[in-house]
C-alpha cells in the first residue's frame, strides 16, 4: 500500500459503523455553573444520517466481521498490487461487481491494456473471496 499523505486519516464506512454500533450517543451535557451545554443535535443527526446512509446504500457491510480483522485481511491480500490506500477501501465500502464501477474506471487508468485488465479482475477477486470468507455460515 503506498501512503501518499501521512497526515491524512482514512477510516472506511465499515469501521464508522462499527465504532457508532458500539459506542452509544453521548449523552447531554447538564449544566454546570455559566457554562452551557453543548447543543448536540448536529451530532445526533449525523449520526441518524450515517445510519440511514448505510442501510441504504452499504447494507452489506453490516455483515462484516469486526474491521481490524476483516480490513488488515483485506490489506494484506491486495499489497502485491501496490494500491493506494483509498482504493483498497473503496473495493470495501463497495457491493463489488455492480458498484464497483467507479473503482475499477480509475484503476484501468493506472493499469491500462490486457494485463491491466486481468489484474483488476484478480483484485476484484481478491475482494470477493475477503467478502465471501468474512460473510457468517
Amino acid at each position: 500500500m503506498k501512503i501518499l499523505d501521512p497526515q491524512a486519516a482514512l477510516l472506511t464506512n465499515l469501521e464508522v459503523h462499527h465504532f457508532l454500533e458500539n459506542n452509544q450517543p453521548r449523552k447531554p451535557d447538564k449544566k454546570s455553573g455559566a457554562y452551557e451545554p453543548v447543543n448536540l443535535q448536529e451530532y445526533y443527526n449525523v449520526r441518524k444520517d450515517f445510519k440511514r446512509y448505510i442501510d441504504g446504500t452499504t447494507p452489506h457491510i453490516k455483515q462484516f466481521p469486526p474491521p481490524e480483522q476483516f480490513i488488515s485481511k483485506v490489506v494484506q491480500r491486495l499489497k502485491k498490487y501496490d494500491l493506494t490506500k483509498t482504493e483498497e477501501d473503496d473495493g470495501v465500502e463497495l457491493n463489488f461487481r455492480a458498484l464497483a464501477e467507479c473503482v475499477i474506471d480509475s484503476l484501468a487508468d493506472r493499469f491500462p491494456g490486457d494485463e491491466g485488465e486481468d489484474k483488476i479482475d484478480s483484485i476484484l477477486a481478491v475482494l470477493e473471496q475477503c467478502i465471501h470468507e468474512a460473510k457468517p455460515a
